[in-house]
C-alpha cells in the first residue's frame, strides 16, 4: 500500500509540476540519488524509527533504497528538543521511506499532532521558502487546495539566531500529508539553489533548553 500511494502522488506531481522522480544535484542539474529531504523527530519517536539495533532504520532503507540519517541525541533543532532527520535517494524513494516511516510513527502514537492527526515537520532553507510561497502565497495555498493537508510554513521573523532554515509543518491523514509533502520536494528540486542550501553543515550541536512548546 504504501509503495502504491507513494508512486501515485508523484506520477501526479511529476504531469502537473514538471518535477521528475530525482533530485537535484550541486549545479542544480538533476541527478537519480542528489536530492535530501529534513524533517523533525521528537526523542522518543527516535527511538522507534531506529529500533532495537537499529533494525527498523535498516529495513526501512534496505526496502526503498532511501538513506536515512539522524542527528544526534544532543543535536536539535533551535527553539525544540527535536532531532533532525535526513532522507537522501531519489524522489520516489524518499517518498517511500516517509510513508514507511510515518505510518510506524502513527502506529506507535508518535508523529502526530495535538487532534491526533498525522503530522510532518519539514526542514527547509530559508533561501528556498519563496519558491515553496510563490507569487502572493499562491504556490503554498495549491498545495493545500491540491493535498487536503494544513500546510504552514514558520515566519522568518521568529528564526533563531544562526538558524537559516524554516520549519514547513505538513499535518492531516498519512496519504494527505504525502502528498503534501511530495509536492513541496518537487518543487524544491527545480530550485537550484535547494541542494547546496540544504546540505550545508548543521549548527544544531547544543541541547536547546526551550521546551517543545515553548518555541
Amino acid at each position: 500500500r504504501a509503495a502504491t500511494t507513494t508512486a501515485i502522488g508523484v506520477a501526479d506531481v511529476d504531469e502537473r509540476g514538471g518535477a521528475y522522480a530525482h533530485g537535484a544535484s550541486h549545479d542544480g542539474s538533476i541527478d537519480d540519488e542528489g536530492f535530501t529531504l529534513k524533517f523533525l523527530i521528537s526523542p522518543s519517536a527516535a527511538g522507534s524509527v531506529i529500533g532495537k539495533g537499529g533494525a527498523t532504520i535498516n529495513e526501512f532503507q534496505a526496502q526503498t533504497g532511501a538513506r536515512i540519517q539522524l542527528s544526534r541525541n544532543r543535536e536539535v533543532f533551535p527553539g525544540t528538543n527535536d532531532r533532525v532527520v535526513m532522507l537522501s535517494g531519489d524522489l520516489m524513494s524518499i517518498l517511500k521511506v516517509l510513508h514507511m516511516i510515518l505510518s510506524k510513527l502513527v502506529a506507535d502514537g508518535e508523529g502526530i499532532d495535538r487532534m491526533g492527526q498525522p503530522q510532518v515537520v519539514l526542514v527547509v532553507p530559508n533561501g528556498s521558502c519563496g519558491c515553496i510561497i510563490g507569487k502572493g502565497g499562491a504556490k503554498i495555498r495549491s498545495f493545500v487546495e491540491d493535498s487536503q493537508a494544513d500546510i504552514k510554513l514558520s515566519n522568518q521573523d521568529r528564526m533563531l539566531p544562526g538558524c537559516n532554515d524554516r520549519t514547513l509543518t505538513v499535518t492531516g491523514s498519512i496519504d494527505h500529508v504525502l502528498r503534501g509533502v511530495a509536492l513541496v520536494a518537487a518543487t524544491l528540486c527545480e530550485d537550484p539553489s535547494y541542494n547546496t542550501l540544504v546540505l550545508r553543515p548543521s549548527t544544531y550541536s547544543v541541547h536547546s533548553p526551550i521546551s517543545p512548546h515553548g518555541g
